[in-house]
């Protein structure tokens, strides 16, 4: 229960403004660390260590994007000295990978769609961070899991779901996080204006095992009208909290989603 929390967290984060909230959700989680101050995320027992940054790769994609131009791939890190300043750490590096450096003063790393990060996906990746001005730096090695592609239902523009319909993947056996699946209405949506439905959004969460596909259940669509438009996501990512000398630490995290709207009926 504890692995899977974290997943479905990610998941949520990643929501349609998908870079800004995730990044936000990092940095949220890490000054909270650093303050001690109470953090859904921290009574996990692999979050529960506080961390002085971290390094992630992640992707992205809809139906649509899938069998085109793909998924989106961000690779991305930063990290804080034990006063509490963001703090330049050296080079980041996923396998070949070195991150574009989008700060000259801190510990701020960026990349998107660098060739051959959709290989590291489905592999042991080597994970490097280089260490400056005394600050350390670490090299090991981390599982990113294979990329999230939807294999059924196929896409389409008025793709519908409902207790019944079967959700199925690629399976990855070496993923011990499981799935996880949010599906998320929103009553004020504009495509949801003719319903003239009035309430809260509505968020189904459920984590299930990596076999390949998940048949939705009327628990996963409670709360939410029929010939409603609802946006389902569903990921897989790992995580690895990586200890470097003097007390420093970095979590590592990968995770890919795919997201798709869906009428419900």
């Amino acid at each position: 229960m504890k692995k899977a929390s974290i997943l479905l967290l990610l998941i949520v984060a990643s929501g349609c403004s998908k870079d800004n909230s995730v990044q936000k959700f990092i940095e949220d989680l890490l000054s909270s660390q650093r303050n001690q101050l109470p953090s859904e995320i921290q009574i996990l027992e692999l979050l529960q260590l506080p961390t002085d940054g971290y390094a992630s790769i992640t992707s992205y994609a809809t139906l649509s994007t899938q069998p085109f131009r793909g998924p989106e791939i961000m690779i991305r890190g930063f990290g804080y000295s034990k006063e509490g300043l963001s703090s330049d750490f050296g080079p980041l590096a996923f396998s070949s990978i070195i991150t574009n450096t989008i700060s000259e003063t801190n510990f701020d790393y960026l990349t998107i769609g660098a060739p051959g990060s959709k290989d590291l996906y489905g592999t042991i990746t080597p994970i490097s961070l280089a260490g400056k001005n005394g600050l350390p730096g670490f090299n090991t090695n981390f599982y990113v899991p294979k990329m999230m592609t939807i294999t059924s239902p196929s896409f389409s523009n008025n793709s519908v779901i409902s207790q019944g319909t079967t959700i199925s993947w690629e399976a990855d056996s070496n993923n011990t996080f499981g799935v996880g699946i949010a599906i998320h209405y929103n009553p004020n949506a504009f495509e949801n204006y003719g319903l003239n439905q009035s309430g809260s959004t509505v968020t189904n969460l459920v984590r299930v095992e990596d076999t390949g596909n998940y048949t939705i259940t009327a628990n996963n669509l409670a709360g939410i009208p029929v010939n409603a438009e609802l946006t389902l996501r569903i990921g897989r990512g790992n995580y690895q909290r990586v200890s470097m000398p003097n007390d420093y630490h970095f979590g590592l995290i990968a995770y890919s989603i795919i997201a798709h709207p869906f009428i419900r009926q």
